[in-house]
């Protein structure tokens, strides 16, 4: 997130960073640092779900391979004890 503060500041000063500047690194610095904020945030979110889908592998219970409808795995049956 604080990339994109940054990148939003470099876009707002713009003109007075093309004086101290190459004018066109100035212009695609702010474009730059929000893909990469972008992508920075992806992997962070896909390191979250693969930690999340192990730690419910380890009890059977992981939910893109035995709860998503979109799995090829058949539906298995719920025990339920009380």
């Amino acid at each position: 997130m604080l990339l994109v503060f940054v990148a939003l500041m470099l876009a707002i000063y713009r003109d007075k960073l093309k004086g101290k500047l190459n004018p066109t690194f100035a212009i695609n610095l702010p474009k730059f640092l929000v893909i990469a904020a972008i992508l920075l945030n992806e992997s962070v979110m896909l390191s979250w779900r693969l930690d999340r889908e192990h730690a419910l592998e380890v009890v059977d219970k992981s939910y893109y391979f035995q709860w998503s409808p979109y799995s090829a795995v058949p539906d298995q049956a719920v025990d339920e004890q009380q």
